[in-house]
């Protein structure tokens, strides 16, 4: 797997890009069978408590390409996706 290093743009903050570890490459696997897609990438969300969420968005960011598949993963609380 060849690892492009980037500086993305996600919700008015500049973050770069790291490499994938086991442990989310193993996540990235399981995801992939389920959904029958191929990710490219991960945003790691931390909430502190149900208190802490994501407002509604739309997942356009230029670096995400035309029309993007996003696969979620909750690990932890219960989380409404509409």
């Amino acid at each position: 797997m060849v690892i492009e290093i980037k500086t993305i743009l996600n919700s008015g903050i500049s973050m770069t890009s790291k490499t994938w570890n086991t442990e989310l490459l193993g996540i990235k696997k399981k995801v992939e069978q389920y959904a029958n897609f191929n990710f490219n990438s991960v945003l790691l969300n931390f909430y502190r408590s149900g208190n802490d969420s994501n407002s509604w968005h739309s997942d356009d960011e230029k670096e995400l390409g035309y029309q993007p598949i996003i696969g979620s993963v909750s690990l932890g609380g219960t989380r409404n996706f509409r």
